[in-house]
């Protein structure tokens, strides 16, 4: 049913920006790839333009880390439509590697990360009510938030309470409920569940160090969003070492960076940061410049117009 959902889905949207552009066509077509919908390169077909593919994930490596299979069918059809694409661009090397061994064109396929948007202001107030760590995103396996509270519960046994947000909504938000109940941090743990994005930013800069906990994944093609608003909102970040996040966090600088599943590596590194202000304050404003430098979302739509230009200017364009 879902196959046969797409199928009408991309008919409608091809016939749509078929008749919406064809007496003026652009000169490349720009979409984002999403698994059972082929509208981006029927479109660029019936308007006779390059594609340029923006891909963020691979719907078989998603599925295998959900715990499910994908048929050979479906697997077939996803890297079909990135070898229809005149060029690729995704998020992670990682990433990018994947795509490769699909067969999508190694020569083909860039790599523009993720980015966010720095606040004019990102000053964080003392901690004279207790160090907060924030945490933002999904609770989902995958994100380790289990491990996060393991470790703030280490710290708590030792005297150390820091005071935990987390921000977002998932299958195990009781399940972690209740292990903080049952860790005795209950009264630590601040479940806010979906907020807006304003108010998500504000509860950043009243916060005093971010958490990206991922355990260890195989492959892991992430371009964390949450690690680059983190940083851009001035927050000291402690994060697991693998993929995409040892390219953008310099341990000791930009960040702080523990093995991939070491829960007490993680209880470290908090308290590192917890028991030294002067340190958040340094690598927060560290952070703050390398988003500013290096990974603004002006910085990433740049990237994709020079792409599209450079597409455009390619013989047999249109």
């Amino acid at each position: 049913m879902k196959l046969l959902g797409g199928v009408r889905r991309t008919i409608r949207q091809s016939l749509g920006v078929w008749r919406e552009y064809r007496g003026d066509p652009p000169d490349v077509v720009l979409a984002r790839h999403a698994p059972l919908d082929w509208t981006p390169w029927v479109a660029a077909r019936l308007l006779r333009r390059p594609l340029v593919l923006e891909v963020n994930a691979a719907g078989f490596v998603e599925r295998k880390l959900a715990g499910q299979t994908t048929p050979p069918l479906l697997r077939w059809i996803e890297s079909y439509q990135w070898r229809r694409a005149r060029v690729i661009y995704t998020v992670s090397r990682e990433l990018q590697g994947i795509l490769s061994s699909a067969h999508a064109g190694a020569g083909r396929i860039h790599v523009i990360p993720n980015g966010a948007d720095v606040p004019p202001d990102a000053e964080h107030g003392p901690d004279r009510d207790g160090t907060r760590v924030v945490f933002v995103g999904g609770f989902h396996p995958w994100h380790g938030v289990d491990q996060l509270l393991e470790a703030v519960a280490i710290l708590a046994r030792e005297g150390l309470k820091l005071r935990l947000l987390l921000i977002g909504w998932g299958p195990r938000a009781a399940a972690l409920n209740r292990y903080a109940a049952e860790s005795g941090i209950g009264d630590l743990v601040e479940m806010a569940g979906r907020l807006p994005h304003h108010e998500v930013r504000a509860r950043l800069q009243a916060s005093h160090i971010a958490a990206a906990p991922y355990p260890r994944l195989e492959p892991f093609y992430f371009s964390p969003l949450k690690l680059f608003e983190y940083m851009a909102n001035g927050l000291p970040v402690v994060a697991s070492a693998q993929g995409q996040i040892r390219e953008v966090i310099e341990h000791g600088r930009t960040g702080l960076l523990y093995p991939p599943d070491d829960i007490e590596a993680l209880a470290r590194e908090l308290e590192r940061l917890a028991r030294d202000p002067a340190l958040r304050e340094r690598i927060g404003k560290s952070a703050r410049r390398e988003i500013a430098m290096r990974y603004t979302w002006r910085h990433a739509a740049d990237r994709v117009a020079r792409l599209c230009e450079e597409v455009a200017c390619q013989p047999g364009s249109g």
